[in-house]
């Protein structure tokens, strides 16, 4: 995969300068998929992270130049900077060796790096400090947490860097950010890509409910296209029937309630009952996209096995 070129250099822009400083250990995350535990570590140079950390964001306004494209650029900026593409390309290969212990395919790997970067813990500070800059991936990997706009830019560039046709979804109004991925499904609004939400564990397609930042999104995104590559996302119906699962498991619940209240029971049938409302409310838990929640059933492979074996409705 190739990350593709920044912009043309401006008088101002976002890139990063060497600089000394102090020693960093290598960037290490541990995170889980499909019931396992997984860690990844990589080294980094500590003069690219710390020229990343000195660089201001903001790059020279042309009176020729829209608000969108002015954004645009900034974005693209911070995600291709050829400075860091060796670090993601470090960091893809310790991923892909981690995905392939596993025999992971590429529907499962594109969750995989997903999940890798959903589970860094959400940096609540930032989301507070109005000034606050946009994070450089080199520096979401150092510091280990980051807000919609950090982690969204490191999900862009690692899936671009393996060859994934991927974009950046800013929705200024609601000031979030997720990933945008090609495939076939339903594809967020307008747009032609299945929503990737990058603040929180959740499926790939998948819309969550409640964000981490508690906005609602209402606006259609500005789409920023990342890198060259070309290969699709192939998993969502397995997503769109985790969705429709998780949505009738309520009504089906009380369905079934209502149809016994008012008789009398026998001891198994009340049994039989209680099993099935069980089974329904567990459903609402295990297949939920939960804020902090690391349960193995945020992997579609797993959720859909899990649907298979105890959903009675479905």
């Amino acid at each position: 995969g190739d990350l593709g070129d920044p912009p043309p250099p401006r008088e101002r822009y976002p890139h990063i300068v060497r600089q000394q400083g102090d020693p960093i250990a290598p960037a290490q995350h541990s995170f889980d998929f499909e019931g396992k535990s997984y860690t990844i570590s990589v080294d980094v140079d500590p003069q690219l992270y710390w020229g990343a950390v000195a660089t201001e964001n903001g790059v020279t306004t042309d009176a020729s130049e829209t608000h969108d494209e002015l954004l645009t650029a900034n974005y693209r900026y911070l995600v291709q900077d050829p400075l860091q593409a060796p670090l993601i390309a470090s960091t893809c290969d310790s991923l892909r060796a981690a995905a392939k212990s596993a025999g992971l395919g590429r529907d499962r790997y594109v969750e995989f790096v997903a999940k890798y970067v959903q589970s860094m813990p959400y940096d609540y500070a930032r989301l507070a400090d109005k000034d606050a800059k946009t994070r450089f991936p080199v520096e979401t990997l150092v510091d280990g947490t980051g807000v919609c706009g950090d982690k969204s830019l490191l999900i862009a560039a690692l899936l671009a860097h393996e060859g994934y046709e991927v974009s950046l979804l800013a929705f200024e109004s609601e000031n979030h950010m997720a990933v945008g991925i090609t495939g076939p499904g339903k594809h967020y609004g307008e747009t032609s890509y299945l929503f990737v939400e990058s603040t929180t564990p959740a499926y790939v397609g998948e819309i969550p409910e409640h964000f981490v930042s508690g906005v609602t999104l209402t606006s259609e995104p500005l789409v920023i296209p990342v890198g060259t590559g070309k290969l699709q996302y192939e998993g969502a119906k397995r997503t769109a029937r985790i969705m429709k699962v998780r949505r009738a498991a309520h009504s089906s619940a009380e369905k079934l309630r209502s149809g016994v209240e008012g008789r009398a029971l026998t001891v198994g049938e009340a049994n039989a009952v209680n099993a099935k409302l069980h089974t329904a409310y567990e459903a609402q838990f295990k297949l939920s996209s939960i804020k902090d929640h690391e349960d193995e059933f945020l992997d579609s492979k797993k959720a859909v096995a899990w649907i298979e074996k105890h959903c009675w409705w479905d």
